[in-house]
């Protein structure tokens, strides 16, 4: 079904290829040129739970993209911002 779109297996590319990333912006200015594109503030909440709040800061430490990202401030933060939180929600 995709043959009326010229689309084969061997046109498949990387995402985060540069082309892609060349071509994805390039369409983008254009589309933003001609006013197409808007932006807006979106304001949202809910309320977290203490599990919600566990299970946030079990992932400073489970994902090592978390992690990074807190230690990259300095090291040991991610540690650190999980034991005050767990530390709160057990006292």
């Amino acid at each position: 079904y995709l043959q009326g779109f010229h689309i084969g297996f061997d046109n498949w590319h990387s995402t985060d290829a540069v082309e892609n990333t060349y071509f994805s912006q390039d369409i983008y200015r254009k589309l933003k040129a001609a006013g197409l594109i808007y932006t807006k503030s979106i304001e949202q909440f809910y309320d977290c739970g203490d599990e919600m709040h566990r299970c946030l800061v079990e992932m400073y430490l489970a994902d090592e993209r978390f992690t990074r990202y807190y230690d990259d401030v300095e090291p040991g933060l991610a540690q650190f911002l999980h034991d005050i939180v767990v530390e709160s929600l057990n006292s």
